[in-house]
């Protein structure tokens, strides 16, 4: 799952077609992985790194979100669905300098707003995927939306949000606040 999100992440920035098909494989078997006590390894995965931490929390709020979403559905694709979303809800922070994301202290308010780019950035990312899921560019343009002191991107009309951009929304949240992190 790390080595596939990886490559996909590099595509964009590379002008490669991305293969999410490759992705959905890949959410597939971490999905079956997720049974019994390989499940608590799973969960595990990306626990400990200081480098990257943007992608392996993505790894972890996919994980996360996996185990919530397996409360609730037992058919595969509407697991894989969520989990595919799940992992690629800050795919937009490939276009924010490394700079930013990796700074140690509190972002300036420029630096803030080129920060808030992200979830546009994603949906145009994954727009031009070829056969993506309509909710993956959801969750990756609204994700940020739920919060009323701190939603961005700005929309001019209200923008409901289904409840799975509002599970993983909960669980990015709850991932970022548990983490540890450089900054």
């Amino acid at each position: 799952l790390l080595t596939s999100y990886k490559t996909f992440l590099a595509r964009p920035e590379e002008g490669l077609i991305m293969n999410h098909g490759l992705l959905k494989d890949t959410v597939d078997h971490a999905l079956s992985l997720m049974s019994g006590s390989q499940y608590q390894t799973a969960t595990n995965a990306s626990f400990g790194y200081f480098d990257d931490f943007t992608f392996h929390h993505s790894v972890n709020v996919c994980l996360l979100t996996a185990s919530v979403a397996r409360t609730i559905f037992t058919d595969g694709e509407m697991l894989r669905r969520i989990s595919l979303a799940a992992l690629l809800h800050d795919v937009g922070k490939s276009r924010v300098p490394e700079d930013i994301l990796h700074k140690p202290g509190k972002l300036t308010d420029a630096e803030f707003d080129i920060m808030k780019g992200h979830p546009v950035f994603g949906a145009e990312i994954l727009v031009g995927v070829e056969k993506i899921d309509p909710l993956c560019v959801n969750v990756a343009f609204a994700h940020h939306l739920l919060n009323e002191n701190l939603k961005y991107p700005k929309t001019r009309s209200t923008f409901q949000c289904d409840w799975i951009t509002k599970l993983i929304s909960v669980v990015d949240i709850y991932e970022a606040l548990t983490a540890v992190r450089p900054y």
